[in-house]
């Protein structure tokens, strides 16, 4: 059985996302302890990132919260990236800010 880990606790998406899954994580992206993203194991992963800036935030977005986005949609992920066991990533998929367009309801 493949591993699942999603990035995104917080999320309308990771709700719907985790009820069709087996063998699940679910990990906030936020003060995330790189180190402890190494598997060790040789189980393959798909890692599922659903970590962006609050949806209900973009419309005040201005070059006050600029780098906040910049941080949490893609210093975040790259983060991430460096720090995964590259041998035991399956599949990795970055999801859609559907929640903003209200499609998160209709999903699942």
């Amino acid at each position: 059985m493949i591993k699942n880990v999603i990035f995104g606790k917080q999320s309308k998406i990771t709700t719907s996302i985790v009820k069709y899954l087996d063998d699940v994580k679910i990990i906030s992206a936020n003060n995330l302890n790189y180190s402890k993203l190494r598997d060790n194991s040789q189980k393959k992963t798909n890692y599922i990132f659903n970590n962006f800036y609050p949806s209900f935030k973009l419309n005040n977005l201005n070059s006050a919260n600029f780098q906040k986005f910049v941080d949490l949609s893609i210093v975040s992920l790259i983060q991430i990236l460096i720090h995964l066991s590259k041998k035991n990533i399956n599949k990795i998929i970055y999801t859609s800010s559907a929640s903003v367009y209200n499609l998160a309801d209709g999903l699942m």
